[in-house]
């Protein structure tokens, strides 16, 4: 061996000892660096960097590492060639995060050491010392950071992971005390060793291949060694639980230590259970399925309910781990002959962007298998285009939208192109089913979006008379909303004993399937399938490794003490297994669950044939999975994909979260998945806020243009929640401006008119487009605001903020503002007993209203102007005696409607109509109109109009003699409707009741109902049906047997009085009608009828 200096350097960390390998030596340790060189690092290669409270660094100076160490199988750590070429390629990441345990060992005393014995003594002492450490960590594979005077510090679990690192460090530390224990120096004699373990979350940064190691875990070691008496090991809580029962310990118990703001639990290691560790790889196998056959019976009979024409849906329903994919894989495999699989797939970047699984499987049709599908390419990309907006516009091109496939999305309405998806995918997944049995697979829906949902539970109703199993995994059991179809639901439980040890015997060698160990396996892996085969198929090559060919095996009790406690431990042993390859699985992590081998170049920047030796690797390993798309990629589990992803610095992986975000938003990548909402994720991870809500709120206006309101919700609502983590002063107004009314557009919709939060939302919105001067988008704000006032029945308030519109909309010279704010004032005017001025206003509306324009501008919560206008112009044309007139023009209102295609549209429409029938006098067109109205309002979950479809369902009731079970229905709707915030229309309803109790016999009870409505009139100012309010009050008082002549002179007076001002002539009629009746039942010469007869001129 030859030295590089010409004398021996003292061990300091001033003077690293560096010695050159030669044949005749075998080395230590061995590196492979771009130089082409190899060292051993035979002394002091690091020194102590500075503390902090709670945090140390420590910075090796020497020992250049350029890669990932393994083990070989001389017991030196070498760099796998493969390691070199991915180092040569470029691919460099700052470090990564690791669970390590720490280890210090100091002599005790050492400054009385120094002062008393001569140097040469001394030196004697600490070579001792510092021989006995390094042979310590060789046995039990500790990677030495080095010697800092009399202190050693020591590192498991760096560079690779083999689960046992807490075991290993204690058990080296016991192994120096007790060898430099029995040593005996003659001037210094028996000299103490004292150590401190701790174990945890450590940052491993790497500049130019030099390892620095961040983290509390560092900090708490040297602190638990200076607490630490002669001869004592302290070790942390958590060193203690990893090293389980390999060590037998005693609680010092909770202490205070410096630098931790909280009492941490102590104890002392005392000795070693059991010993000698060894590393053990992982790899993925095939796996017999072992206790699913009950499973596995229930599926195949819901098959065979398939075949006979009986469509069905199953959820397996388990915590990662359990099988659930395994399950359905084994099923597939077994069905003979084949049926045709349609297999999906959510992502969890993707649960706010509609219709992701049905895309994605779109995308990838084209490519394979074209033939097999009823579907030509032409329609698949038609449907495509029309679900994700892919050929360039935020709405399909009219080219795209006029292919007979789509020809129901002729429409630039948000509510139709929604339903128009739904209907085109019901029949692109019914004409697959209609050719033959068909199995629809969806994993992982506990990631899906609504719409899919929504299209699934729709799609439930289509596919119960056909030959369609409809398969689901989830780790979350959902039961179906909406039409039923035969579901079955298959919650996976953990394996029992007796089935895990099955499994073991399948999978375990022979040489390897001992009692012992299987018993250790079970109760380690608590029944989770995926940790028996993963623990079993180690242990089995590990076997094989030490056999070498002679047939032995690893001794059983020497596996129990090296055995991972987790699934998490042995992916992160299998990405240590890689060597660099385990670089870009952290890298692809990033991209997300499934990645394309386009931006994962990007993002390396490596040569495409060492990218493809990597991606091979992981494959062999198990690790990844190649999908049915080429150069597209997917993480074998998402553990995997966690455990890679969770390795990475934070700093590293907030740059390449935002190198995704680039290449995503500047389209650099044509295999990448592209969208807002991805791009939004990645910025968001980046920490770069801005840029992520304006993401978000693409996303969320992408999401609205198909009416996808509960994905337009969680968009906005995270692009506001991301603008709230900016400063004030700093925080973009236009951009909360647009999420807010994106916000409250959705909510409408969803929730109702009148709801809080969607007040809260334009509320907001008003305040930050008067702060912007945004005219235009004021006006949204204002309009959403009168639309809260209008529906809770405060109709003054709702006229302030019409008033305001229409102020607007003179300063903004647009006909769709002047369309806006006539019809504002026109509705207003109309419930508030107006009706020549409504009249007026909603004519205007009508005349500025441009088709075009309107739909142009049209937001999913928005009925059509023209269509809105023509049914408050109906009422009110029949309240003023035009009932033929009022007619043609809710005819009209919802022939517009029906065309639109909009469901809470064409539901408005069909209630005003259905209300406009039963005072025709038509009860049965009401009923048809009102039936209609119930099958979209259940259809399209529009529970705003569910309520008043239940109040006319009541007052039918009434009408045809049920009087009780009517006033039931009437009182429950308007329950309903009041509990959403809604006030409008109350005294019609109360109205009804009135009515009903009048017929019943009622008379205290509809009286009461009564005095409520006019209260209701008073407080909101809803007036066009108080002249009804009073005649019905008059019918009351004539009902009782002593009639009060006074008061019914004041009801019938008030009712002619307030008719007759308001030119309510319908009205008028009605109490002309009553009076009638009461003459002819009573003595007309009373004189209360003598004034009313005055009063109204009924000759006349």
């Amino acid at each position: 061996m030859t030295r590089l200096s010409g004398t021996v350097p003292s061990p300091s960390k001033s003077s690293p000892c560096i010695r050159r390998v030669t044949p005749v030596q075998r080395p230590t340790y061995e590196l492979l660096n771009t130089g082409a060189q190899r060292y051993v690092a035979a002394g002091h290669w690091g020194s102590l960097g500075r503390m902090r409270s709670g945090c140390a660094r420590f910075r090796p100076r020497d020992g250049r590492f350029g890669g990932v160490w393994r083990q070989d199988d001389r017991g030196g750590k070498v760099l796998e060639r493969q390691s070199r070429r991915m180092i040569e390629s470029g691919i460099s990441l700052r470090g990564e995060r690791r669970e390590l345990t720490i280890l210090f060992s100091d002599l005790v005393g050492f400054t009385k050491l120094s002062a008393s014995l001569d140097p040469e003594d001394l030196n004697e002492v600490i070579g001792a010392f510092e021989q006995l450490c390094r042979r310590a960590l060789r046995r039990f594979d500790g990677h030495l950071e080095g010697f800092h005077g009399d202190c050693v510090l020591a590192f498991f679990g760096y560079p690779a992971i083999r689960g046992d690192e807490a075991a290993r460090a204690v058990m080296a530390a016991l192994a120096i005390h007790e060898g430099f224990e029995t040593q005996r120096f003659p001037q210094a004699g028996i000299v103490k060793v004292h150590s401190g373990i701790a174990t945890g979350v450590t940052a491993v940064f790497l500049e130019d291949g030099t390892p620095r190691f961040v983290g509390e875990p560092v900090n708490l070691a040297a602190r638990l060694q200076k607490m630490a008496g002669p001869g004592e090991i302290l070790i942390s809580e958590p060193t203690r639980a990893l090293a389980g029962e390999a060590i037998e310990t005693q609680h010092r118990g909770e202490r205070f230590i410096k630098g931790v703001s909280d009492k941490r639990p102590i104890w002392r290691a005392v000795r070693p259970v059991q010993d000698s560790l060894k590393p053990k790889p992982i790899a993925r196998g095939q796996t017999a399925l072992i206790g699913r056959e009950p499973e596995l019976r229930v599926l195949a009979e819901c098959w065979r309910q398939c075949l006979e024409g009986k469509g069905q849906r199953v959820v397996v329903s388990g915590e990662p781990g359990i099988g659930k994919s395994r399950l359905v894989r084994q099923f597939c495999d077994a069905l003979s002959p084949a049926p045709r699989i349609i297999n999906l797939r959510c992502d969890p970047r993707h649960a706010s962007t509609a219709f992701h699984p049905f895309t994605e499987f779109l995308r990838a049709l084209p490519r394979r298998d074209r033939e097999a599908h009823p579907d030509a390419p032409e329609r698949v990309q038609a449907l495509l285009a029309l679900i994700s907006g892919e050929d360039g516009a935020a709405l399909p091109s009219a080219s795209t939208r006029g292919s007979p496939a789509l020809a129901g999305a002729q429409t630039d309405d948000p509510a139709a192109i929604r339903r128009a998806i739904l209907d085109q995918l019901t029949a692109f997944a019914t004409g697959i089913a209609a050719r033959g049995p068909t199995l629809i697979v969806l994993e992982d829906a506990h990631w899906i979006d609504p719409s899919s949902r929504e299209f699934l539970n729709d799609l439930g109703g289509s596919l119960q008379d056909s030959r369609t199993l409809l398969l689901i995994t989830s780790r979350h059991p959902a039961r179906q909303e909406g039409r039923a179809v035969r579901e079955t639901v298959l919650a996976l439980n953990r394996l029992s004993d007796d089935d895990a040890t099955r499994m073991l015997g399948f999978l375990l060698t022979q040489h390897q399937n001992v009692p012992s160990l299987t018993r250790e396996i079970c109760a380690r892996a608590s029944g989770l399938p995926l940790f028996i085969e993963q623990v079993a198929l180690a242990v089995n090559q590990e076997s094989g490794t030490q056999a070498n060919g002679k047939g032995r095996c690893a001794d059983p009790a020497q596996v129990l003490t090296r055995m991972p406690r987790s699934v998490q431990e042995l992916v992160l042993i299998g990405l240590d297994q890689t060597a660099s390859a385990k670089k870009i699985a952290q890298i692809a992590s990033v991209i997300g669950n499934e990645f394309d081998l386009e931006t994962l170049q990007r993002l390396v920047a490596a040569p495409p044939q060492a990218l493809r030796r990597a991606i091979s690797l992981l494959q062999t390993s198990g690790l990844i999975k190649p999908l049915s798309a080429p150069d597209r990629f997917a993480f074998h589990h998402a553990l995997v994909r966690e455990a890679a992803y969770d390795s990475l610095l934070r700093k590293d992986r907030i740059a390449l979260h935002r190198r995704v975000a680039e290449i995503l938003q500047r389209g650099e990548a044509s295999g990448a998945q592209a969208g807002p909402a991805v791009a939004a994720y990645h910025y968001t991870e980046a920490g770069l806020i801005e840029e992520a809500a304006r993401s978000r709120i693409a996303a969320a206006g992408h999401a609205l243009e198909c009416a996808a309101n509960f994905e337009v919700i969680a968009h906005a609502s995270e692009a506001l929640a991301l603008l709230e983590r900016q400063p004030a002063r700093t925080r973009e107004t236009r951009l909360e401006l647009a999420a807010q009314l994106l916000l409250g557009t959705a909510l409408w919709s969803v929730e109702g008119f009148a709801s809080t939060e969607v007040e809260k939302a334009f509320k907001r919105a008003q305040v930050l487009a008067e702060r912007c001067g945004d005219a235009q988008q004021l006006l949204v704000a204002y309009r959403g605001l009168f639309g809260c006032f209008y529906a809770r029945g405060r109709l003054e308030r709702a006229a302030q903020k019409a008033d305001k519109v229409k102020a607007l909309a003179e300063g903004l010279r647009e006909r769709s503002a002047h369309c806006i704010g006539h019809l504002c004032a026109g509705q207003t005017a109309l419930w508030r007993g107006r009706l020549i001025e409504s009249q007026t206003q909603l004519e205007l509306s009508l005349l500025e209203y441009d088709e075009v324009d309107q739909r142009r501008r049209l937001l999913s919560f928005q009925i059509d102007p023209a269509v809105n206008a023509g049914l408050h112009l109906s009422w009110g044309l029949w309240l003023q005696g035009n009932p033929a007139q009022a007619k043609t023009c809710s005819d009209a209102a919802l022939s517009a409607a029906r065309e639109f295609g909009q469901p809470f549209g064409l539901a408005m429409a069909l209630f005003w109509k259905a209300v406009l029938h039963t005072w025709l006098a038509e009860r049965g067109v009401a009923r048809e109109l009102r039936r209609e109205l119930c099958e979209i309002a259940a259809k399209h979950t529009i529970s705003y109009l569910s309520a008043p479809a239940t109040i006319l369902e009541g007052e039918d009731r009434i009408d045809r003699g049920d009087h009780q079970h009517g006033i039931q229905l009437v009182t429950s709707g308007l329950r309903a409707f009041q509990s959403r915030r809604g006030g409008l229309g109350m005294p019609w309803s109360m109205s009804i009741i009135a009515e009903g109790c009048l017929r019943g016999g009622q008379i205290e009870a509809g009286t009461r109902a009564i005095a409520t409505a006019l209260s209701a009139v008073r407080s909101n100012q809803e007036r066009y049906w108080e002249a009804e309010l009073h005649r019905l009050n008059a019918e009351l008082i004539f009902a009782r047997p002593v009639i009060d002549q006074r008061a019914l002179s004041r009801s019938l007076s008030r009712a002619f009085a307030v008719a007759r001002s308001q030119n309510a002539l319908s009205l008028q009629w009605r109490i002309e009608q009553s009076v009638s009746r009461m003459c002819a039942n009573h003595d007309r010469d009373l004189p209360v009828f003598q004034t009313i007869g005055r009063t109204a001129r009924i000759s006349e």
